[in-house]
């Protein structure tokens, strides 16, 4: 998607950046620093990964930052796998009657429940680092 989006769409978004500010401060923000900002996008788990990268191909990020960026989605696949894993323990404990059972399974949704806190952290602070470099590339 992000080479289509690049050599496809990326003259028309050149056109609309000249008429429009938004267009212009949210690709020059992607310009200057296009590793923060797709990490971020990548981190936020709101912004779907096609959405991710048609940004990445109709902006101006380069290709080598892109790739490098695609490590963000790491923590919460990290996560989901954890929940997954998690769930299948505590199931297979109560099938076989397991002593440790309540403990364990407190341990389980403790660590669960940090995990999603911490991605919420990471969105919120990806929100207010993307809406900051809108704010500078206005400027």
């Amino acid at each position: 998607l992000f080479l289509r989006a690049r050599y496809m769409t990326r003259d028309l978004v050149k056109l609309f950046s000249r008429r429009f500010s938004l267009i212009r401060a949210a690709d020059k923000a992607l310009i200057r620093n296009g590793l923060k900002v797709m990490l971020l996008l990548r981190l936020c788990p709101i912004v779907p990964f096609s959405a991710t990268n048609y940004i990445g191909g109709v902006t101006g990020v380069r290709w080598e930052i892109f790739s490098i960026a695609i490590l963000g989605i790491i923590p919460m696949q990290v996560l989901t796998v954890a929940a997954g894993a998690s769930a299948g323990s505590i199931s297979y404990q109560e099938a076989n009657n397991s002593e440790n059972s309540r403990a364990q399974e407190v341990l389980m949704l403790v660590g669960l429940i940090f995990g999603f806190i911490a991605v919420i952290l990471t969105w919120i602070y990806a929100k207010i680092e993307l809406k900051k470099e809108i704010l500078l590339a206005k400027q």
